[in-house]
């Protein structure tokens, strides 16, 4: 049985069992006591029951219309506060905010965005999601974040992302130290060479991470041969095994604060910088709601206001981005 009724139909019902008299009911609904009459029974028709009693001297609720009126009231409420809240999500002052962001990012730079973010806007909800470079810009695709805090993707992708509408704004760049145990031999060097780390052991990042990428690159360019490779997917991870003596890493500078361990050092690379650009991925094909247009509006503004870690750099002026 499907009950197909208004909310001003709702509104009516409600009136009629608060005041108890159609005369009064009328009166605060700002219609004629007929039309209010013709109303309630339209609604005693589609029920198929009786929602008042009605004698001459009172106007008494059904065991029916109380059931009716509670259902009425809870869909009157719940309709109410729910519009409200699209109307602030509009307006911008609710909502939801997903984000996106490297283990290292959302450590480093997301943390003072997000407390700027919060201080502005403190009734839209932030959800942050922290993956590694593989999983980000299928997130951005499909729509599970709004936007994500990411190193650039790979050459190889690039077009793709410009026919899928997908757009990153460089915000940062950091530069790669060699990471390597207290009483390793290359220790008494204040800047270390690429080159410095042929046959040593390497301690790798996964592969699915934007610092493996570039750090296979710079090995394979300047011809240098690991003396074996040990991967592993956990920075703290990577942190401990070269404190443990088992290898040298390379990391950038976000990077650089999550394998504050005992027993770790590093170092500038000398040459030529290796560099890994940081910024914001968004599907351009999608118009951004107000949360995401507030989080872009903190990110224009962070360069005069946010300290990096030692090794990355901001790549925007402190006005607004183009």
């Amino acid at each position: 049985m499907r009950i197909d009724v208004t909310l001003s139909q709702l509104e009516a019902i409600v009136a009629v069992a608060e005041e108890r008299s159609f005369t009064r009911a009328a009166e605060v609904r700002l219609m004629t006591q007929s039309s209010l009459s013709r109303t309630v029974a339209q609604v005693e028709r589609i029920c198929g029951v009786r929602l008042f009693e009605r004698t001459t001297r009172q106007l008494e609720l059904t065991g029916e219309g109380e059931h009716f009126v509670r259902m009425a009231r809870a869909v009157l409420h719940s309709y109410a506060k729910e519009t409200a809240d699209f109307a602030a999500f509009l307006s911008g002052t609710k909502g939801v905010l997903r984000l996106a962001a490297l283990p290292s990012l959302a450590v480093s730079l997301l943390p003072p965005m997000i407390t700027r973010f919060r201080a502005r806007h403190p009734d839209i909800m932030v959800e942050v999601e922290d993956v590694l470079a593989g999983q980000v810009l299928d997130d951005v695709r499909s729509g599970a974040v709004d936007l994500a805090v990411t190193a650039e993707p790979p050459e190889s992708l690039r077009a793709a992302m410009l026919a899928a509408g997908i757009r990153f704004d460089a915000i940062a760049v950091d530069h790669f130290y060699c990471v390597l145990s207290d009483g390793h031999r290359l220790l008494d060097r204040p800047t270390i060479d690429w080159t410095d780390l042929n046959g040593e052991a390497f301690i790798a990042f996964d592969e699915t991470s934007s610092v493996r990428r570039i750090v296979d690159q710079a090995l394979v360019s300047r011809g240098v041969t690991p003396a074996r490779l040990i991967s592993a997917r956990n920075v703290t991870s990577i942190a401990g095994l070269c404190a443990a003596g088992l290898g040298v890493s390379a990391a950038p500078g976000f990077v650089l604060p999550l394998m504050t361990v005992p027993g770790v050092t590093t170092r500038p690379m000398a040459g030529e910088p290796v560099t890994r650009r940081i910024g914001v991925l968004r599907d351009t094909r999608r118009r951004p709601a107000p949360p995401t247009r507030h989080f872009l509006d903190i990110v224009d503004g962070v360069a005069a206001e946010i300290e990096l870690p030692v090794g990355a750099y901001w790549t925007i002026p402190t006005g607004r981005r183009d």
